[in-house]
């Protein structure tokens, strides 16, 4: 990962933000994963120490801007890395975007002190950029959007399935190899762990 400021020195339709996120000029810094060397698939950690005195679960939203152009860009992860050395994902990314920032959040709910790992991949070519700006942890959980619903939690935002017709909806995992008409991922997340609700064609299959 570099700090740059303006154009990255890429070449290609993906060669990167122009302008910064935080002042939305060219003389803003940002970070970048520099593709130009290296093979596809490898990757640069960028990591940084969470010191949390508090021995009970408080929620916390981290909150960030992310750039990914490019037609062979690869993915970007976000992992918390446990005083254990345990890793757990809590966010991905795949495929490349239009060329702007877009904004990503999620909650971290996590006691003691933690380290926050941000993991982009090489794509198959150097004309692909991932970056970030603006990286904050703010207090209590991440907005929610009331016009949109994830399927995160168990209350469906309010939705009331109607199941009289012989076919279900059931809230499941990304990837569940026991619903065979799920996704392999969900939207929110981009992996497995998150939480769809696909139709079934019987209940009786349920």
């Amino acid at each position: 990962w570099k700090r740059n400021k303006g154009k990255t020195g890429i070449y290609g339709s993906g060669q990167g933000p122009t302008v910064d996120h935080t002042l939305g000029t060219a003389e803003g810094y940002y970070v970048y994963l520099d593709t130009r060397t290296g093979r596809r698939g490898e990757t640069g950690k960028l990591s940084i120490m969470i010191t949390n005195p508090s021995s009970t679960t408080t929620t916390k939203c981290l909150s960030f801007w992310f750039y990914m152009r490019g037609s062979y860009v690869n993915k970007l992860e976000i992992f918390i890395r446990e005083a254990g050395g345990k890793l757990t994902q809590i966010w991905q990314r795949v495929r490349g975007l239009d060329d702007q920032w877009y904004h990503g959040h999620v909650n971290i709910m996590q006691t003691g002190s933690y380290q926050l790992v941000f993991v982009g991949y090489r794509g198959s070519t150097v004309s692909s950029v991932i970056a970030l700006d603006d990286i904050s942890i703010l207090e209590g959980g991440c907005p929610v959007d009331p016009n949109t619903c994830d399927f995160e939690d168990k209350d469906l935002c309010g939705f009331i399935a109607d199941n009289s017709t012989g076919r279900q909806w059931l809230q499941t995992k990304g990837g569940d190899t026991n619903n065979p008409t799920a996704p392999t991922a969900d939207h929110t997340y981009e992996t497995g762990k998150g939480d769809v609700i696909p139709l079934m064609s019987k209940i009786d299959n349920i």
